[in-house]
């Protein structure tokens, strides 16, 4: 799992499925980067998003994550 979480984007979009690996490669919405650039500076216990189809990298394991489901 340490590895896992020390690898860059572009190793670990070489050991994912290319629907993953084609979101990686097209970039990061607006909504995306303000994430994972929140969650890089460790700034909350719980983060917050209505990006649904955020994929989830190596940077993002052990944090919690909310997701706006519409209704809460």
């Amino acid at each position: 799992m340490p590895e896992l979480q020390e690898m860059s984007v572009s190793d670990f979009a070489a050991l994912v499925p290319s629907r993953v690996r084609r979101s990686i490669e097209r970039g990061w919405t607006h909504g995306q980067e303000k994430l994972y650039n929140d969650i890089k500076a460790d700034k909350k216990r719980v983060y917050k998003t209505h990006e649904r189809d955020t994929v989830i990298l190596p940077l993002m394991i052990g944090k919690t994550v909310a997701v706006h489901n519409g209704k809460d």
